[in-house]
């Protein structure tokens, strides 16, 4: 399975922060229409996180939004007491305490928020996923993975959800393993996990990019799996049917340059359909531990430097503060967008127009809300509601 070059977004070196730029950091994470890819882009013209918040409330107009706000400091206390009450705490995107394999996807979250052992994060962690309605095998699979990957000194990630996830969970508990929230790390999910939950934190790590509170909505759960693949080296399917949130993580596995393994199942069985599909397409086939092992004695994955963007295939034009750019330029490109993704070199080949000015207006709808961004340099216009 052909992986894709890993990606770094911050370009700067990373330091302790203090109070008040770590203030500034969260106020970032929970400014308005700004994700993970909208910070990517930003810190592609601005260096500093102060620039980009006193850039925010001029772009969001010029794209298309009538006011906006940033957060206050009466929100960013309110979080930040949350957190601590929570025996939590809040790492952000520049400090030394992030996880570093984290920090190179392509889209690393500005702000993360952990409760439990940060040293897990010292050792080599490695995804195993699987279905929520896992088989009795399946999970027998999962234990027995979790178990002898945790002899090896390696720190399991997974995504804390019913069945093959819940077992790779339990069977590491004793050496401590990851599990990636879509919510609020005070909104378990699933609720009969509660208990499971909180013994993770004795040993391992709760980790998530969502604000304290947020439920764990749907929409959040395609976010939450490429941090587990974004936190690992590989990401082990164990149980999968043909469309799957465990395929979505493999996906964004091999997006990240990780890579990818998969237990072999019968044909007759549809949990098994997505990981022989995965096999088809070149994922290592393992049975066992040596098969894992063996897998990972062929694995090249290499960080970027933090100084470099890593993206052989997307441009790294920034986005040009201060230019004029004329109604009819802004009209020549929003006709181009659709809720179809569409790639920023298609649109400059459409339109004709410079790229750093594509860039600037998309960033500017991007701000305003009204744009999503995927890896590729490929955006489309949210449906409106």
């Amino acid at each position: 399975m052909t992986r894709r070059p890993s990606h770094a977004l911050f370009p700067h070196d990373t330091s302790v922060l203090n109070e008040s730029e770590r203030d500034n950091w969260l106020r970032l994470a929970r400014a308005p229409g700004i994700g993970a890819g909208t910070c990517r882009e930003l810190f592609k013209t601005f260096s500093s996180v102060e620039e980009v918040l006193d850039a925010l409330p001029g772009m969001a107009v010029r794209g298309g939004r009538k006011t906006y706000t940033i957060p206050s400091d009466e929100a960013i206390e309110a979080e930040k007491e949350a957190v601590e009450k929570a025996n939590a705490r809040l790492i952000f995107l520049p400090e030394p305490t992030y996880p570093a394999l984290l920090r190179h996807i392509y889209d690393p979250p500005p702000a993360i928020t952990v409760k439990g052992d940060m040293r897990v994060l010292e050792r080599q962690c490695i995804a195993l996923v699987g279905s929520r309605n896992g088989s009795i095998a399946g999970k027998q699979v999962a234990r027995t993975f979790a178990s002898e990957l945790g002899a090896r000194d390696f720190t399991t990630v997974s995504g804390l959800a019913r069945g093959i996830d819940t077992a790779v969970h339990r069977a590491s508990l004793a050496v401590g393993t990851i599990a990636c929230l879509a919510g609020g790390i005070d909104r378990i999910y699933p609720h009969q996990n509660l208990k499971l939950a909180e013994q993770i934190t004795q040993t391992g790590l709760l980790l998530t990019e969502s604000p304290m509170g947020r439920p764990p909505h749907a929409r959040l759960f395609p976010a939450r799996n490429r941090l587990i693949s974004g936190l690992s080296v590989a990401v082990i399917v164990i149980e999968a049917k043909t469309r799957s949130g465990s395929l979505i993580t493999a996906r964004t596995a091999l997006e990240q340059g990780r890579e990818i393994m998969a237990v072999p199942g019968s044909p007759l069985e549809p949990r098994s359909d997505g990981c022989n599909r995965l096999i088809q397409d070149g994922a290592h086939l393992v049975r066992n531990i040596e098969d894992i092992l063996e897998a990972l004695q062929h694995h090249h994955f290499q960080l970027h430097g933090p100084q470099t963007y890593g993206a052989e295939d997307e441009q790294t034009v920034p986005v040009m503060a201060g230019w004029e750019i004329s109604q009819h330029e802004r009209e020549r490109i929003a006709q181009c967008l659709s809720l179809a993704l569409i790639s920023i070199d298609d649109i400059g080949q459409e339109t004709d127009i410079p790229i750093g000015v594509i860039q600037t207006v998309l960033l500017e709808m991007e701000v305003a809300g009204r744009l999503i961004r995927e890896q590729g340099n490929r955006v489309a216009l949210l449906p409106t509601a």
